[in-house]
């Protein structure tokens, strides 16, 4: 079971063994933290990752109409080399998903 998530709530989650449990605290590069809170207003998930990841963030409606698959969902790097140019990836993302603000695009 995926929790939604949000800035303001304590960021538990359940679920598959490859998540984390918690996620303490914000992201430590601010530009990348913008563009989490940018997708949490869309009603996108985080989740807490391990290995390489810092996080992931997963489209609300994450079903294979979304563009085959290939946008729902986007890992959150804990050190990018640019993190200006991954916080702007990050934010693509979740713009040009096809259920950006809770409805289907046609």
């Amino acid at each position: 079971m995926w929790l939604q998530l949000t800035r303001d709530n304590c960021r538990h989650i359940s679920g598959s063994s490859r998540l984390g449990k918690r996620i303490k605290g914000d992201h430590p590069n601010d530009d990348i933290q913008r563009a989490i809170d940018h997708a949490l207003a869309r009603k996108w998930t985080l989740h807490k990752a391990t290995g390489h990841a810092w996080g992931i963030l997963r489209c609300p409606d994450n079903s294979s109409d979304c563009r085959c698959g290939e946008f729902c969902q986007i890992s959150v790097w804990s050190t990018p080399k640019v993190p200006r140019n991954h916080a702007n990836h990050i934010r693509r993302v979740v713009d040009r998903c096809i259920f950006a603000d809770g409805r289907k695009k046609t």
